[in-house]
């Protein structure tokens, strides 16, 4: 399953990476919204989205907004 984890935060994203991957998932991270809306426009796909509610970012600075933003997105 590929997997996009979109976190903040270095340790959980470093936890979370190692702990899907180890489970046998693509997994790809982004540090905040702007990112994650870059690697959905590169035409990358991806099974599951985990976001964290707050992050950084420019434009993208909450999760509901983010996941709102992504191709084909059933909140």
């Amino acid at each position: 399953m590929k997997v996009l984890v979109v976190e903040g935060g270095i340790c959980q994203q470093e936890w979370l990476t190692r702990n899907l991957s180890n489970a046998g998932h693509e997994v790809t991270a982004a540090c905040d919204g702007d990112w994650a809306l870059t690697l959905w426009g590169s035409q990358r796909l991806f099974d599951v989205e985990i976001t964290e509610d707050l992050f950084g970012g420019k434009t993208i600075r909450n999760g509901q907004h983010l996941i709102e933003l992504s191709p084909d997105s059933c909140v």
